[in-house]
C-alpha cells in the first residue's frame, strides 16, 4: 500500500493573489490486495471480492443406504369345504379365490356345483343325461354323462338288428325273430318241426288231439293280433297283424295312425280314422254336454247340444217334448210336443 501527497494553487476570488497549499493523499494496494473504500483488502484468489467476505459453503452429501428385509411367508392358501382359506405351514398357493374351489359337476342326472377343484363337466341337467335303446328296444333316458344313441323308440326299433331261430313261446317251438345279427336258422315254424295229421288244441298242432282245425305247424293254430299298442299272441287261427311279443310294430302304428276327436259320454276322446273334430282337446267337457228341463229339473245330458236351462228355476214355466237326436226332452216354454218316448224321435 503506497500513500501520495501534493499541493494545489488556490486563487483569491477578489483579484488578489494569496497561496493556498492543500495535501490530497492517493491510496495505492498492491496485489494480492485490492483497494475497497479507503483501505485495502486480501484477494488471494484474484477475484475483486475480500477474501474476508466470501463464504466458504461446504456441500456434504448424505447418502442413504436402503435396507432391504425380507419376510418369510409361513402360511398358504388352500382349498377348503369350497372356499379358499389361509393354511398354517410354508407351501404352495393351491387358489386365490373361492371360486377356484368349485366347480359343476354331473350327479344322478343332474349338474350340481361340487366343493372340489376343476373343470366345469357341464352347465344344465341335460348334460348330465342320455338316451340309450333298452332291450325291449324303447329309448330310454339314463341318468348318467354320455352320448345318446337315439332320441325316439322309432330309432330304436329301426336300427336293431335281428335273425331267424327257433325258439320256444308259450313251450311251443316256433321259427321267430331273435335281437342280434346272425345267420338265419329257420325259414319259417316248419323248418323247426311238423306235425303229421294234427290238430289245433290251445294254439298248438297237436298229434290226435280233438280240436276244430286240422293242421301241421303250430303257427296255424295261433296268430299275432296289436292290443293296446303291443303285440299280443291270439290262440285261434288267423292272419297275424304283427310278429311276435318282442316286435314294436304296433307301438309303431299307435303312433302313427290317425284319429279325429269326438265327444264320448260326455267327454272329448279319440276316436281312430279321419274326420273332423266335434271338440278341441282330450278330457274337454263343456261342448260334449248341455243341459235341459225333464220333469222339471234342470238336468245334464251327456251328449253335445244347446242347453235350455242352467237352474231348476229355469224348468218352473210351461214346457214342451222335442226330438234331440234319439232322445226325446223336455225344454222350457210352451208348445207343441213333438215326442212322449225316445222311440218317436228314431
Amino acid at each position: 500500500m503506497v500513500a501520495v501527497s501534493g499541493c494545489v494553487q488556490c486563487f483569491n476570488p477578489g483579484g488578489g493573489e494569496e497561496a493556498t497549499t492543500t495535501t490530497v493523499e492517493k491510496l495505492v494496494c498492491n496485489a494480492p490486495y485490492i483497494r475497497v473504500g479507503k483501505v485495502c483488502c486480501l484477494d488471494q484468489n484474484a477475484n475483486a471480492i475480500c477474501d474476508s467476505d466470501e463464504v466458504v459453503e461446504t456441500t456434504q452429501t448424505t447418502q442413504a443406504v436402503a435396507q432391504t428385509t425380507i419376510t418369510v411367508k409361513q402360511t398358504h392358501k388352500a382349498c377348503e369345504n369350497g372356499a379358499c382359506v389361509e393354511k398354517d405351514g410354508v407351501g404352495v398357493d393351491q387358489c386365490q379365490t373361492s371360486g377356484e374351489c368349485k366347480r359343476m359337476k354331473c350327479n344322478a342326472g343332474y349338474c350340481v356345483q361340487a366343493n372340489e377343484q376343476g373343470q366345469d363337466e357341464c352347465a344344465i341337467d341335460n348334460q348330465c343325461r342320455h338316451k340309450v335303446c333298452n332291450a325291449t328296444h324303447y329309448c330310454v333316458e339314463v341318468m348318467s354323462k354320455g352320448s345318446s344313441e337315439c332320441q325316439t323308440t322309432i330309432e330304436c326299433v329301426a336300427n336293431t338288428p335281428k335273425h331267424k331261430a327257433c325258439g320256444s313261446v308259450g313251450g311251443i317251438l316256433k321259427c321267430i325273430l331273435v335281437d342280434g345279427a346272425g345267420a338265419d336258422e329257420c325259414r319259417d315254424d316248419m323248418s323247426c318241426y311238423q306235425v303229421t295229421n294234427g290238430v289245433c288244441l290251445n294254439g298248438a298242432c297237436v298229434a290226435g288231439g280233438v280240436g276244430n282245425d286240422s293242421c301241421t305247424l303250430n303257427r296255424e293254430c295261433y296268430h299275432f293280433d296289436c292290443l293296446s299298442s303291443k303285440c299280443v299272441r291270439v290262440n285261434s287261427t288267423g292272419e297275424s297283424e304283427c310278429q311276435g311279443t318282442s316286435d314294436q310294430t304296433c307301438w309303431i302304428k299307435d303312433q302313427m295312425k290317425e284319429y279325429h276327436l269326438e265327444c264320448v259320454n260326455g267327454t272329448c276322446a279319440k276316436v281312430d280314422g279321419a274326420g273332423d273334430n266335434q271338440c278341441d282337446y282330450v278330457g274337454l267337457t263343456t261342448v260334449c254336454r248341455h243341459k235341459v228341463c225333464q220333469t222339471g229339473l234342470c238336468v245334464e245330458l251327456l251328449t253335445p247340444g244347446k242347453s235350455t236351462c242352467t237352474t231348476k228355476q229355469d224348468c218352473s214355466g210351461p214346457t214342451h217334448h222335442i226330438c234331440d237326436g234319439t232322445t226325446c226332452i223336455e225344454v222350457s216354454g210352451a208348445g207343441p210336443d213333438e215326442c212322449t218316448t225316445n222311440g218317436q224321435c228314431m
